[in-house]
């Protein structure tokens, strides 16, 4: 009976230490408590941007970090050791540069919490400077008193609807110019999956850019400022605007035949032919065959009017024997804009 009761007591003094021990142990236990799991940064400038993520030791234990481990670029500023109980000590994280459009990492928390680790999802958008494409209007051959329309896209980086650029301001340099936003669209294209959480996209703002151009020809200068903003960010846009307007240059007769008994015979004589023109300045000859002289002045008026063409008279002379007649001249004509035609001479000796 005393066995027994020896027995029972040394079970007691077990349960009792085994009790004494786990107590111990649960009073001195740190506890590592995140206020969020996921942590929305917002808008990152192009130099990057350190965030602080409270780590709070709701324990009664010392929380000791042992490791801090991101899945971007981000860097640590200063690494915490150690949280005492009922302390809260910031974690900095220094997210990377030149990350352009939304971004996420995942960060791990290392620690002797022995419900680690822990985890967390850092989201945020990087931005870039938006670009236009084409970066200007250029327009070579457009027709005098015509409306030349182009599209012209701002780029940027996408991937967001909270982050789509809003066009605040369009001052065109004339009234001429006219711009109107036909769409805008933060997801409009995708390019190749980087990693699990990370897709680049390019977000697209079209626009369509009208221009009415005066009746008569010649080069129209311009340009557009526009005041754009991203992400809580203002960027100034400007595109120059060029074209040229070229009026058809024509000619009568289009071909100029010279004859006669024999090609020496034709020394001296003339031809003329009546060109018409749009274009503001006149035109001049390029190039011609050396034996002819070529001389234009301006038949009647001249220059063109608002609604009335430019009429001048090219005069032909034959100073030298011309080549054999199974071989054409050309001679061609070019006006302030390049407009250029080809006039056919050709001579004849009937001997």
């Amino acid at each position: 009976m005393s066995g027994r009761s020896l027995l029972g007591g040394s079970v007691r003094v077990w349960l009792l230490s085994a009790t004494l021990l786990v107590a111990g142990c649960s009073r001195w236990t740190p506890r590592l408590v995140l206020q969020t799991q996921s942590v929305d940064v917002g808008f990152v400038p192009s130099e990057g941007k350190t965030v602080e993520i409270p780590l709070a030791n709701e324990g009664n234990g010392t929380l000791r970090i042992a490791e801090v481990m991101t899945s971007c670029r981000c860097t640590v500023v200063e690494k915490v050791e150690a949280v005492e109980p009922g302390q809260t000590r910031p974690l900095q994280i220094k997210l990377p540069k030149a990350e352009k459009g939304p971004q996420a990492a995942r960060v791990l928390i290392k620690s002797n919490d022995p419900n680690g680790p822990h985890e967390l999802y850092i989201t945020w958008y990087g931005t870039a400077q938006p670009t236009l494409d084409p970066p200007g209007i250029l327009v070579h051959n457009a027709k005098p008193g015509s409306t030349v329309k182009q599209l012209m896209t701002i780029t940027y980086a996408g991937g967001d609807k909270r982050y789509t650029l809003q066009i605040k301001k369009v001052q065109p340099s004339q009234k001429d110019i006219r711009v109107t936003v036909l769409s805008n669209d933060a997801n409009a294209k995708r390019s190749r999956e980087l990693a699990d959480n990370l897709v680049p996209v390019v977000g697209e703002t079209v626009l369509a850019v009208e221009c009415k151009l005066p009746d008569t020809s010649g080069v129209s200068l311009g340009s557009c400022d526009l005041d754009v903003s991203l992400a809580g960010q203002d960027y100034h846009l400007s595109f120059p605007v060029e074209i040229r307007a070229v009026g058809a240059l024509a000619v009568a007769p289009t071909r100029v035949l010279f004859s006669g008994r024999a090609l020496a015979d034709l020394v001296g004589a003339k031809r003329r032919v009546i060109l018409t023109t749009a274009a503001t300045g006149e035109p001049t000859v390029v190039k011609a065959p050396t034996f002819l002289k070529c001389r234009i002045s301006p038949s009647g008026s001249g220059k063109p009017t608002s609604g009335a063409p430019g009429k001048y008279l090219l005069e032909l002379e034959v100073v030298s024997p011309p080549p054999p007649s199974d071989q054409a001249v050309l001679v061609q004509l070019s006006d302030d804009v390049s407009t250029r035609i080809t006039i056919p001479v050709q001579a004849i000796g009937l001997e």
